[in-house]
């Protein structure tokens, strides 16, 4: 069943299913709006298929730290900050951390360039990044190579 995550959402709605256990073929899916916040109202209030959805918010644990644009709000979280706290939350600590220093890579080489400059010196989360990616090798990075003449 899939579940809208929302900040308006039924939190306690979170905590009651993570007290059921998943069966491998019936796993919550969670759906994330992705823009604005305005588009993301503008969104679910015009997409019919969103109105079946429950709609789910959780408890992040800390306020955002994404400068790129401002938040009217100290609980307003960006996207990819929902799905971090989101894989917190549901003790994926791997993939949250994994996707928090993708996130903080993104975001610090994003503040450099509107300033015009690379960074400066490399971030810790560099690190995690490749030694994570050294263990688990991405799509595409010739884990599955094409044969001779293809690609």
């Amino acid at each position: 069943m899939p579940y809208l995550l929302v900040p308006q959402g039924d939190a306690t709605l979170f905590e009651r299913l993570r007290e059921r256990p998943w069966l491998p073929d019936r796993v919550p899916a969670f759906v994330l709006l992705d823009g604005t916040w305005s588009q993301s109202r503008k969104m679910l209030h015009r997409s019919p298929y969103l109105q079946g959805i429950p709609r789910m918010a959780i408890q992040p644990k800390t306020p955002s730290t994404y400068r790129l644009r401002c938040q009217q709000c100290a609980q307003h979280l960006s996207t990819v900050e929902v799905a971090i706290a989101l894989l917190e939350q549901l003790e994926e600590t791997i993939a949250s951390s994994i996707l928090h220093a993708y996130f903080r890579v993104f975001a610090e080489s994003c503040m450099a360039a509107r300033h015009g400059h690379p960074l400066t010196k490399p971030l810790p989360e560099m690190a995690t990044l490749h030694a994570y990616n050294s263990h688990n090798p991405q799509p595409g990075s010739n884990q599955f190579p094409l044969p001779a003449g293809e690609g």
